[in-house]
């Protein structure tokens, strides 16, 4: 179990409100690294270093944190945004155990939705992330990529079609039949709606670009 980055940290000697909006005027995120029946320590992480890592790795990947002498393994667990700037708030790191499985979510990408600007085709995406348990050794390095140009119209995927879902050294923890993502057309979708007495289909989770 190696990390791919490693973050220099501080100990957050005082907590509240008033403390952690110093420490962002500083440049810093306030944040905490707990797990495996040890004390929640309070520490504060270089703000554009973070953020670099995020940018880099993805929230799924191992992190180093330098803690003075001490040498921490972690995950990023949490990441707390500002709701209008979306600037870190807060990251909870979670402490890892080099033979113990640890659950987390590992995050969906759509690569090439641009392509389709413009015309009838809908993506529905009722998934954001996959739930899995695996060793600290065998966690993703990145998250799952689904390439839009690889898709027809008409195709779904589920989450048994997915590389993760095939790795044995991964427990994936939703279940197989659950649909990923779907492309439809929106002329024939509009048609169905019309036949349908529940009311429209993939209303509250289709993105239609156009």
């Amino acid at each position: 179990m190696a990390a791919t980055r490693t973050l220099s940290a501080e100990n957050r000697l005082e907590i509240g409100k008033t403390q952690a909006s110093k420490l962002r005027r500083k440049g810093l995120i306030p944040a905490v690294v707990y797990g495996h029946n040890k004390e929640t320590q309070n520490i504060s992480v270089d703000n554009k270093e973070f953020v670099k890592y995020l940018h880099r790795s993805g929230e799924s990947s191992i992190v180093g944190i330098k803690l003075g002498d001490e040498r921490i393994q972690s995950i990023v667990k949490e990441v707390q945004y500002h709701p209008i700037s979306e600037d870190v708030l807060h990251v909870d790191f979670q402490r890892l155990e080099e033979n113990e499985k640890i659950k987390l979510a590992i995050p969906i990408k759509f690569d090439h939705m641009d392509i389709l600007q413009g015309s009838t085709a809908v993506m529905a995406h009722p998934l954001d992330e996959i739930e899995i348990q695996c060793m600290p050794r065998h966690i993703p390095e990145h998250s799952i990529h689904i390439d839009v140009k690889s898709l027809k119209m008409g195709d779904t995927i589920h989450v048994s079609d997915l590389e993760l879902f095939k790795d044995e050294n991964i427990e994936v923890l939703d279940d197989a039949d659950r649909v990923v993502a779907s492309l439809s057309d929106v002329k024939e979708m509009k048609v169905e709606t019309e036949t349908e007495e529940d009311g429209p289909i993939y209303e509250s989770q289709a993105s239609i670009l156009s």
